[in-house]
């Protein structure tokens, strides 16, 4: 039996919004997210993702548009009473104000206060695992404490949505890293439809139940990060998702049979024909380096290139190879080849992508 799909929590139905300039922020922006899951949005800086969130929680107003929360329209309702609870890039914590005081903060706008006020602090401090910490100041606290605080702050008000701006962008690598791990893991325990914005897609692909990956002001792929990885709907999405992201290579016909940067390239049938069925037009082929490897010799589906050069990423090697101005990257746990020294890279047949050169469209193979 299939799996029940949870109802659709918030709606987004064409949300447009323009500043007053010739290009609008974002471009009838159509989003579903299903109750109980985690949405990240995924982008580079000025695709619109920020606006969105914004938008969503009333800090913004669309141009145009509609959105509806708990099947409850927003468009008409402030800020201060959408029940969404936002955590900020900077945190935004109160200096002055210890950490229970910004905790409760929230409540006391709301008019919470006495023992209910009392016990869904001391519950919200044990669900971030910062018991004891109730009378430090912020400055007192470690940059994971802060986001803690943060975060117990947003949650404390039992949000019908929480909202996710950038949240680990201020934290070093090492605890960017763990604190993630605690942020899904928050997520399992309470179930919180979750909406995060960030540029960073490893963050987005391993905290997320799903992607919408923007640019330019538009969705160009909306799916689970399996499907996005596996699967890219375009050019783009293919060389920002994945790390490292996926390399293009314009294959084109020539007397011979086929080439990649001045080396010859002997595609499968399947290849060959959406080629051909290109007449003469070069394509994009798209590889991930998790999938290529090292053959002895030349044949089909293999490219021959001169090796740059090599580097160690514990317990294995990324060798770099120059395919004349193009250049690819090979993982190998054996000994990397010498610099200089001609490769046969082998590709694999499953995972082949090709896009078209002028649209970033997929091509679609027989």
């Amino acid at each position: 039996m299939a799996e029940k799909r949870a109802p659709d929590h918030l709606v987004i139905q064409k949300v447009m919004k323009n500043y007053g300039g010739s290009e609008p922020a974002l471009k009838s922006v159509s989003l579903n997210v299903r109750k109980g899951e985690f949405l990240a949005l995924l982008g580079p800086s000025g695709c619109g993702k920020t606006t969105l969130l914004k938008i969503i929680a009333g800090l913004e107003k669309a141009t145009e548009g509609q959105m509806a929360l708990a099947g409850e329209g927003l468009d008409a309702i402030p800020t201060y009473k959408r029940d969404i609870g936002i955590v900020f890039q900077s945190y935004a914590l109160f200096p002055h104000m210890t950490v229970d005081a910004n905790i409760r903060f929230g409540l006391d706008m709301r008019g919470i206060k006495g023992d209910e006020a009392d016990q869904r602090i001391a519950e919200v401090l044990e669900l971030v695992k910062l018991e004891g910490l109730s009378g430090r100041m912020p400055n007192a606290l470690s940059g994971g404490q802060q986001q803690r605080v943060a975060l117990a702050r947003a949650l404390v008000i039992r949000p019908k949505l929480l909202l996710l701006d950038e949240p680990l962008s201020n934290l070093d690598a090492v605890l960017r890293k763990s604190v993630r791990v605690d942020i899904r893991e928050l997520h399992e325990r309470i179930g919180l439809t979750t909406v995060m914005v960030t540029h960073d897609q490893e963050e987005a692909m391993s905290m997320a139940d799903r992607v919408a990956v923007m640019a330019n002001g538009y969705v160009l792929q909306h799916d689970t990060p399996e499907t996005i990885y596996e699967h890219p709907a375009s050019a783009f999405v293919a060389t920002f998702v994945g790390s490292p992201p996926a390399i293009l290579l314009p294959v084109e016909k020539t007397p011979d049979g086929y080439g990649i940067g001045g080396t010859a390239f002997m595609p499968s049938k399947t290849l060959s024909v959406a080629i051909d069925l290109q007449n003469g037009k070069p394509v994009l082929l798209g590889l991930r380096s998790d999938r290529l490897s090292f053959a002895d010799q030349a044949g089909p589906l293999t490219i021959t290139g001169e090796v740059h050069s090599s580097e160690y990423i514990g317990g294995s090697w990324l060798v770099h190879v120059a395919l004349g101005e193009h250049r690819i990257a090979v993982p190998t746990r054996a000994k990397p080849p010498q610099f200089g020294e001609a490769v046969h890279i082998r590709i694999d047949e499953a995972e082949t992508l090709l896009f078209d050169p002028d649209t970033g469209a997929k091509v679609a193979l027989p």
